[in-house]
Parts: structure tokens; sequence; C-alpha cells
């Protein structure tokens, strides 16, 4: 009589303990559905294979996260206009370096400002011609142009280089064969290099590491709670010593004439960002050495104190609207001609 009531007691609890395991197992996969479905603003920046999640947005079709001079990279051809070199190489080159800013984002190709500086130029001095070629892409940090950058200086020959800067500092880190993540310096890291969530601070590093490639739900759970490194000290002169000075001897080595220029975030008054003393700190570290090597710098906001910020922006981030395009296209376009003229005085 005991052992049927023991027996059944077991057989009781055995059943609870699956329903609730199964109901686990469904909530799990009903939020790993939702959050493949409608991927909420990553706490980090995603790159994935062929779906890059940059800037708090999934861009579909931005090509192939691969890899180039031993960095991740992604993007597609549409804008830097190699063909045009191929197929006109008696054409002066200008190489834009950068990323959604430069390459325009929520507008179409046709209104990007590297595309209308193209057809000016070609306008205005047609013989020999100019390519305009932009090899910004979303989400790129200073590590992926300069990549680029290695490769395209040396081959295109271009009159002049325009390296745009704004959050420069940002490296990704390949964490499987299809994704990349920004930031990871500032996570508590396993041996492997994978993040980890702070309540399973002790799993193995192989389970860890299969649950965050596989699980969005575990990814996600990691990236909100499991940053605990403060920022490196020194942040800004770091990156100036270590990795802008890479770029400055690949232009002094291939003679390249470049303009440097900073972004402007578009919440306040073109005005009231050019007194901002945050970036003003941001631009002078970098300006500094830039001006030292003989390199031309400005910012954005300088050149458009007296327009309307408002009337120019498509969000209130930093990117700008076909408007906006139109005005950069004046901008550079000016710089260009003049950097041109200067040249032909030597």
């Amino acid at each position: 009589m005991t052992s049927s009531s023991d027996s059944k007691r077991l057989f009781d609890y055995a059943g609870r303990a699956f329903a609730f395991l199964f109901g686990i197992g469904v909530a799990i996969g009903i939020l790993e559905l939702y959050l493949r479905t409608f991927p909420p603003w990553p706490p980090v920046q995603i790159v994935r294979n062929k779906i890059t999640r940059a800037e708090g947005a999934e861009i579909a079709g931005a090509g192939t996260l691969r890899m180039q001079n031993g960095v991740p990279i992604w993007g597609t051809d549409k804008l830097n206009h190699r063909d045009c070199a191929r197929q006109h190489p008696e054409r002066q080159r200008v190489l834009f370096f950068g990323d959604s800013i430069t390459r325009g984002s929520g507008i179409d190709d046709a209104e990007v400002f590297t595309v209308l500086l193209e057809q000016r130029l070609n306008m205005l001095r047609p013989d020999p011609g100019f390519c305009v070629m932009n090899f910004a892409q979303p989400g790129f940090g200073f590590d992926q142009s300069y990549a680029i950058a290695q490769t395209e200086i040396p081959r295109q020959h271009a009159v002049l280089v325009f390296w745009q800067f704004w959050d420069q500092t940002r490296a990704y880190a390949m964490l499987g064969d299809d994704e990349a993540y920004a930031r990871m310096e500032t996570y508590d890291l396993h041996a492997d290099g994978f993040p980890y969530p702070r309540p399973a601070a002790y799993l193995p590093n192989s389970v860890n590491r299969w649950l965050f490639l596989h699980l969005r739900t575990y990814e996600y759970l990691t990236l909100a709670t499991g940053a605990g490194r403060p920022p490196a000290a020194d942040l800004m002169g770091t990156f100036v010593r270590e990795r802008l000075a890479k770029l400055l001897a690949l232009l002094r080595s291939e003679r390249s004439r470049a303009v440097f220029y900073m972004a402007t975030p578009l919440d306040k008054s073109f005005a009231e960002s050019a007194v901002d003393p945050q970036l003003r700190g941001w631009s002078d570290a970098i300006f500094s050495a830039a001006r030292e090597a003989g390199i031309e710098t400005f910012r954005l906001q300088d050149a458009f104190r007296e327009r309307d910020y408002l009337s120019l922006r498509l969000d209130s981030c930093c990117h700008f609207n076909a408007a906006g395009h139109r005005a950069l296209a004046d901008v550079f376009e000016r710089t260009v001609l003049k950097h041109l003229d200067s040249a032909a005085s030597w």
C-alpha cells in the first residue's frame, strides 16, 4: 500500500517537473521566436552575416560579413564606384571613408552626397573627370575603414582622401563564424573570448559559447547584463597614438592628400554643437595630430553653423536627409576644388 502511494507521489512529482520544464521550454521558444522576428534595440552593435544590426537598426542586404586585412568588414559595393575607376582610368579619384553618416541612411543611393558630388565635379571639370568612391558602410568603426583603406588608398592613387570621424573608437570582435560584436572590451569574458551573463558566470565555456551562438534569448541576456569593465583610461589618447597613427603613416607613405571631418549630432542646433565642450574635446584630440601631419580638418557643425538643423536632419542622431546630403555636396565640392586649385598652383 505504501509502495503504491510512494510510486503515485513520485509519478505526480515527475509529471509536475515535466510540466514545469515543458512550460519553460515553450516560454523560451516563444521569446526566441519573438526576438528573431522583432529584434529589440541591441545593447551593442551586432553584425550578422548578410544582416547588419548597426546603430540600432537592422539593415537587410548589407553584404556578407567577411575578413579583410585581419578585420571583420561588411557592406555592399553600390557606392564605391570601382567600375568608374576601371572604365575611366584617366579620371581623378576622390575617396571617402566613414560609417552610415557618409554612406547615407534612409535615402535613395542617388541622393547620397558622394553621388551628387561626382556629378557636379564632372560637370564643372569634365577633363579628365572624376570618380568619387564611397567606401563607408553602416556601423563601421575606424578598424573597418582602415582595413579597406590599406588596399584602396595604394590602389586608387586618389587626388584627395576624405575621412569621417564619429564613434571611431568602437572595435568589433568575431564570435563564431557569422557574427561580429562591438565593445567586447567592456565585458567580462571567458578565456575563449565570449561574454557571459552574470547569473551564469560558472557555466562551462563550451556551454556558454553554444548558448550564446544559438539562442538569441541567451545572447540578449548576456549583452544586457554582462558588461562589467570600466572604459579604458585615456581612451582617446590611446586611439590617437596607436590607431590613428597607422592611418597617418599610410597617408604619408602614399603621399596622399587628405581631409579629416568630424560628423555632428543632430539633436540640437549646429551653433550649440559647435561650442559643446565634449564634442570639441573629441575633435581636438584627433585634429591636433592631423594638423601636425599637414592634414586639413573641419567639423560639419562649423560648416553648417548658420543652417537650420531640423531642415537637414533625417533623425536626431547624426544622419542627414536628402536636403542635408545636397548641403553636404556643397561643402565637399568647395573643398575638393580648393585642394585641386591649390595643387595646380604648386
